[in-house]
């Protein structure tokens, strides 16, 4: 029997040829068998590597098990596929088995590399999130490519197909056949796993094998659905005249151990501040991720625990949400940041928190004085580059404002800054050291900020609350940068307040940034009702379990409760853990073998996670509801099918570059279709998708008004004046509905 075509003539065969002929089994190897041990050389340097960064004392064997369990089997498979396939199909079975070989290779290559950057394994949300958004996340990728990346990707091509021109009319016996695949029984043999010690044990599995744990885990997911108190609408009422303005500055990946408060000398700046005013020396985030930490300060409840910014869709938010409520007690309200305002659907988050305005670096990037500054990371500028810009925005607001702050500068890859000093700092070195200056340069923002607004006379009446939206870890637990960070590195923040009417002292007892939202409405003269998560800061803190999550689910949960302990829950990638923080505040003693309650704190934890889930699920169910009504009111347009009752800029002014948003309020009188909703501004027509998508058009009911928001760019060459909007359905006559002024820095 051919392997793959017809034999060749004798007195085509070459000299190769003929050798592997007569060596008993290689050529019935090369097809496939040959492939997949190429494959594990390929695999092995990456490992080997890892291995003498976590733990020189292993053997080559001892970290590949995982990947000889896999690979060999798979080249017995191909091999017996191949075989019996029909002479016909043989050439492009091998094909297809070869190219699947080199793709498998190159995901275990890039996990791998992956393990080596955030001590954490690839899995279907990791997945999901690179191929859900390619074009936003590509640059966290390239930023970690090394020259060997790219010559392994090129060998692993070269291997896998390279067997394809190897063709041989040897036909050999089926033990030949099964003879190499048969090693893999070895691997099983609990030697190929004593010495592995650490995170090597968890990088231990194939990446099929760690695939298929992660989808295990995720079979039977569930979702509780909320008791009636805990999804009451949130209002707030006045109780006070008192409007100060109040200023929030989230400081991208700086945690507590990371500044004065925690012994390294990298924020004088906060650590003056905090003398007068309230410094919270127990302060964490609840899911290490910016997003997630956004949702969770500006919403005051826990986010969605699954790793997709659903919050950023119509109806994904817990609730109304601080900037929301803020315009109800007369504020004016704005966020800014250094970042790509794309990534994550940055832009659509911030809308759905209830914000009037909103720049990030792309608008920063179309200002005259972006020539200024600094590209910091993969994501955008340098922080300085929103100081004019936001006291700007300031200066022109004649109500009290609430404005929001997110820096960059700390954020992976720790990007040098030209022009700042990175002094020595005992102990620390590469991108440690480079994160902690970048914290310098952080503190030194907020110093500059605060500078800026006394020099507009902005100061004496604004309440300013700097925190961090989440740690940043080093390998203290075997984890690098914060995704998938669980332990306090990872969680403990800092949070530092001061203005007119704050006390000075140490706010007591564990917080959460749950409880910025009730602070911020306390400080702002409101009174919250409905579902409330958290305590504001001006008061005892309450007696309460503080829970957490990893960004990527089905991964990591902790608990800490009243008396300090700690209890995570690491799904398929670990034990339990349990600590004792009161004692062990560095998380190094695992106390887990003591506790006879695991199954008990487990099942805890997971409902904790589905309880959440369920309530996003009934708020996002109730918001489809609400947001649909019968609507008599008379039209101010009408298309075939569809009428507009109104619609309406959600800010004064704009500038170039930025993105705002338009509130509209349709009525369709007929069942519609797939509609297509096209926007007009500055000669360039755009296709928006209705409510995103989230409520597809052909299931909005006749006669019945639904209310939508849209997003508009302003390119970056426009200049000043008003602009008109106009909108058309499905492209018929198009009708302005408002115009935007158009202002520069």
């Amino acid at each position: 029997m051919a392997w793959v075509t017809a034999p060749l003539p004798p007195t085509r065969a070459s000299g190769l040829r003929r050798l592997l002929a007569r060596l008993p089994g290689l050529p019935e190897l090369v097809p496939a068998q040959v492939t997949v041990l190429l494959a594990l050389v390929l695999l092995c340097p990456y490992r080997w590597e890892l291995a003498k960064v976590y733990d020189a004392d292993v053997s080559l064997f001892d970290i590949s098990a995982g990947d000889l369990q896999f690979w060999l089997p798979v080249g017995l498979v191909g091999a017996l596929i191949v075989r019996q396939a029909p002479l016909r199909w043989r050439l492009h079975l091998q094909a297809l088995f070869q190219l699947f070989c080199f793709a498998f290779v190159c995901l275990g290559g890039a996990e791998l590399a992956f393990f080596g950057v955030f001590g954490t394994r690839i899995d279907w949300d990791a997945l999901g999130f690179l191929l859900g958004d390619i074009e936003n996340v590509a640059p966290v990728a390239m930023s970690e490519l090394r020259a060997v990346d790219v010559v392994g990707t090129l060998l692993a091509l070269g291997a896998c197909l390279a067997p394809l021109l190897l063709r041989t009319k040897y036909d050999p016996p089926w033990g030949v056949v099964i003879a190499l695949p048969a090693l893999a029984l070895v691997a099983w043999l609990p030697e190929g796993r004593a010495n592995l010690r650490g995170p090597l044990k968890d990088l231990q599995p194939s990446l099929a094998e760690q695939l298929y744990w992660d989808g295990l885990d995720r079979v039977g997911d569930v979702s509780t659905p909320p008791s009636p108190g805990d999804v009451q609408p949130r209002t707030v009422r006045s109780v006070s005249d008192k409007r100060p303005n109040i200023v929030v500055i989230l400081l991208e990946s700086v945690g507590f151990g990371a500044t004065s408060f925690g012994g390294v000398a990298t924020t004088p700046n906060l650590a003056r501040f905090a003398e007068q005013g309230l410094f919270a020396p127990n302060m964490y985030a609840v899911v290490p991720h910016t997003s997630k930490a956004l949702v969770t300060t500006m919403c005051g409840d826990w986010p969605l625990l699954r790793s997709d910014i659903g919050e950023a869709r119509p109806g994904g938010q817990p609730g109304r949400c601080l900037p929301d409520l803020l315009r109800d007690l007369g504020y004016s309200t704005g966020f800014f940041q250094t970042a790509n305002e794309a990534f994550e659907s940055r832009t659509a988050l911030v809308h759905n928190f209830g914000f009037q305005f909103f720049r990030g670096r792309d608008s920063l990037l179309a200002s005259p004085r972006s020539s200024a500054f600094a590209k910091v990371n993969y994501f955008g500028l340098e922080d300085r580059a929103m100081l004019a810009p936001s006291v700007d925005w300031a200066t022109r607001q004649d109500s009290p404002f609430f404005a929001a702050y997110l820096t960059l500068a700390t954020h992976h890859d720790y990007g040098v800054l030209a022009d700042w000093s990175y002094p020595p700092i005992p102990g620390k070195k590469g991108r440690e050291l480079h994160y902690l200056g970048n914290v310098r340069y952080s503190d030194d923002f907020v110093k500059r900020l605060v500078a800026s607004y006394t020099r507009q006379g902005l100061a004496a009446n604004t309440v300013f609350i700097v925190l961090g939206d989440h740690g940043e870890a080093f390998g203290e637990h075997g984890r690098y940068v914060h995704d998938m960070v669980i332990y306090d590195e990872g969680l403990h923040i800092p949070l530092v307040m001061w203005g007119p009417g704050i006390p000075t002292g140490v706010i007591e007892g564990d917080r959460q940034q749950i409880d910025v939202l009730p602070t911020v409405v306390q400080l702002a003269g409101g009174a919250l009702s409905g579902s409330v998560r958290g305590s504001t800061l001006l008061a005892p803190a309450p007696e309460r379990d503080l829970h957490h999550s990893c960004w990527r689910s089905h991964r990591c949960l902790a608990e800490r409760d009243a008396a300090r302990v700690k209890t995570i829950d690491l799904y398929g990638d670990g034990p339990m853990q349990v600590f004792d923080l009161a004692k062990d505040p560095t998380e190094q003693v695992n106390l887990a073998s003591t506790v006879t309650d695991k199954p008990a704190r487990r099942a805890a934890l997971r409902d904790w996670r589905a309880a959440v889930n369920g309530r996003y699920d009934e708020m996002s169910e109730r918001w489809v509801n609400a947001d649909q009504r019968p609507d008599n009111t008379p039209a101010q347009h009408h298309w075939r099918g569809m009428d507009l009752i109104r619609c309406e800029p959600d800010q004064a002014y704009a500038v170039p570059g930025q993105t705002f948003w338009v509130d509209c309020t349709w009525r369709p009188d007929a069942d519609l279709g797939a509609a297509s909703l096209r926007v007009r501004f500055r000669g360039v027509e755009s296709t928006v998708r209705p409510l995103t998508n989230v409520w597809p058009t052909w299931s909005w009911r006749p006669g019945w008004s639904i209310d939508d928001s849209f997003p508009v760019l302003v390119p970056a060459e426009t200049t000043p004046g008003e602009v008109p909007i106009e909108v058309s359905w499905d492209g018929e006559d198009w009708v302005q509905v408002g115009a935007m002024p158009i202002i520069l820095d």
